[in-house]
Order: structure tokens, then sequence, then C-alpha cells
């Protein structure tokens, strides 16, 4: 992030939470056998996703999940044939 300045500055934890939280709800698709529903909210989609990886009391979640999509083994490779 940039200052008026132009200086880079460094994001605060709450901002690194929120855009860690958008970004994996971005490419989640679905919760398999997990029904997020904090404080009685009802909440489904990309709002559920989002509000589960920002919820740092279930934060080993975001942490296996942002592991899991850094690691490109974990992807299949392109198909030779294309």
């Amino acid at each position: 992030m940039q200052d008026n300045d132009g200086k880079i500055t460094a994001a605060t934890q709450e901002e690194r939470i929120a855009e860690t939280a958008e970004d994996l709800a971005a490419i989640t698709v679905s919760f398999e056998n997990f029904d997020y529903q904090p404080e009685g909210a009802s909440l489904t989609g990309q709002d559920m996703f989002r509000a589960a990886y920002a919820d740092q009391g279930i934060g080993y979640i975001t942490r296996q999940v942002a592991k899991f999509v850094a690691d490109w083994g974990n992807f299949k490779a392109a198909s030779k044939a294309a």
C-alpha cells in the first residue's frame, strides 16, 4: 500500500486479514461438511466464505487453505495435448 507521498507502507493486521479473506473467498466454490453462521447471522456463498476466512477464532482454516493454494503441486499440470 502507498501513502500520499508515494512511499510504501505495510498493511495493518486487519487489512491483511480482510485481503486474505477476500482473496480466498474469491476462489472458494463451497465448503463441505461445514456450515458457518457467526452469531446467528444467515450467510451464504461469498459472504459466508469471506466471514469464515476472516474469523481468527477458526484461523487455522485460513492458514490451511492458504498453504494448499500456495503449493503449485496441488494443481494439475497443463495438458500436453492442448
